[in-house]
């Protein structure tokens, strides 16, 4: 398992999961390879399995030479004829965990979920008392979006491992994505332990997520203090500030980190985002446009072009903005609602409810409702207008029942 090389640990970091709203794509990821620089033994033969008499120590021979070979391959990203080998090894002494977990680490580079969880249950099966198979198959299941499931392997690697501040970092990971933010922060207070920089960033972002905007300030601020090059921090710091509309600072923080990269599409994004707060829309159009030539996906991007252009009263130019929108994301329910309120304000009301209609069966917000049952009221259709403001105010005793 130490036979990871460094490019190896890039290529584990690329497949795994990424989380959070606005946020570079590069972010995530970091942190899970384990025990890496541990001096674990890789050849090391269960010799209880053999008797070792000439015949068996012939077979031993061939099937290390098997291993060795196969992780001589592994060590140069030859993935797929390491794995013959290691099922070369595999198949004269089928009960070495190592040479199963191996194979999985292999078939986890090449995205081979399945056969690779299949590996590291073997492994498991063989030797559950070792920490490596279930650390490996937690991330793969956070990789599938099984959670839950994760959470439970990561526990076990915490229970084996008394303390492992990158099971504990995962987990807290996995919680995350399951929206229980509180118990995410627990798990990263308890990484912070050993200083992390990436447990407090995401203990930042939870805390974003729980809309304890000034708490997550202050743990960005810890992570750009000991890694003023990291661009991520600035980001995350520079939109909880957009969110506490503290737009000249927030500036700031998209300047530097615009200084550290200026070719990352959500950074004028985001920069452009704290312009239209401080009403600086001439300057806020011009690095959404920087944003959408960096990334021309950019539906967020695109988004806000769209509030621009509306703010200097161009709003059939907004409109294609919102319609690039929903192109590259069909799902961005702010879009469809903005376009109708573009098309009320041409008061085209008719043209309008399609928009909200579809607004709402993306993301049935009370506020899409609303728009919906007033383009109806302003076209005469009164009961479809009724039944939606009567569907908005249930929502709305919901919430109040809730909170």
């Amino acid at each position: 398992m130490d036979n990871l090389n460094d490019t190896q640990v890039s290529k584990i970091i690329e497949t795994l999961m990424q989380i959070s709203e606005n946020h570079i794509q590069s972010e995530q990821n970091e942190g899970i390879l384990r025990r890496i620089n541990e001096n674990h033994i890789q050849d090391k033969i269960q010799h209880e399995y053999l008797d070792l008499d000439g015949k068996t120590n012939d077979l031993l021979q061939q099937t290390q030479y098997y291993y060795h070979e196969g992780v001589a391959l592994f060590q140069q990203n030859k993935y797929q004829e390491a794995i013959e080998y290691f099922n070369k090894a595999i198949d004269l002494l089928p009960n070495n965990w190592e040479y199963h977990h191996q194979k999985g680490l292999a078939l986890f580079l090449l995205n081979n979920n399945l056969e690779a969880i299949n590996c590291f249950d073997r492994a498991i099966k063989i030797n559950p008392s070792d920490s490596y198979s279930y650390f490996y198959k937690g991330l793969l299941l956070n990789k599938l979006e099984r959670y839950e499931e994760a959470i439970s392997y990561f526990n076990v690697v915490i229970i084996i491992e008394k303390f492992d501040p990158l099971a504990v970092y995962n987990k807290g990971l996995s919680l995350y994505q399951l929206k229980r933010y509180q118990e995410a922060i627990m798990c990263f207070d308890q990484a912070m332990l050993q200083k992390d920089c990436k447990a407090i960033l995401q203990k930042g972002k939870a805390l974003m997520q729980m809309n304890r905007l000034l708490e997550a300030v202050t743990c960005f601020n810890k992570v750009i203090e000991k890694e003023p090059q990291n661009i991520l921090p600035q980001n995350l710091k520079g939109v909880a500030l957009n969110r506490l509309n503290q737009y000249k600072e927030a500036l700031n923080c998209f300047n530097q980190a615009i200084q550290l990269n200026p070719k990352i599409s959500f950074l004028h994004c985001n920069k452009g985002v704290s312009l239209i707060g401080l009403n600086q829309n001439g300057k806020a159009l011009a690095c959404l446009e920087q944003a959408i030539a960096i990334n021309q996906n950019n539906d967020y991007a695109y988004y806000q072009k769209g509030l621009v252009l509306i703010k200097l009263n161009k709003l059939l130019k907004a409109m294609e903005c919102f319609d690039k929108c929903v192109i590259i994301n069909p799902k961005n329910s702010q879009a469809y609602n903005q376009k109708g309120l573009t098309l009320v304000n041409l008061n085209r009301n008719a043209d309008a409810i399609q928009f909200f209609q579809k607004a709402q069966s993306i993301e049935p917000k009370i506020m899409y409702m609303r728009n919906l049952a007033n383009s109806l009221l302003f076209c005469g259709r009164k009961a479809e207008s009724k039944y939606w403001l009567k569907i908005a105010r249930q929502n709305i005793d919901i919430i109040k029942q809730t909170f």
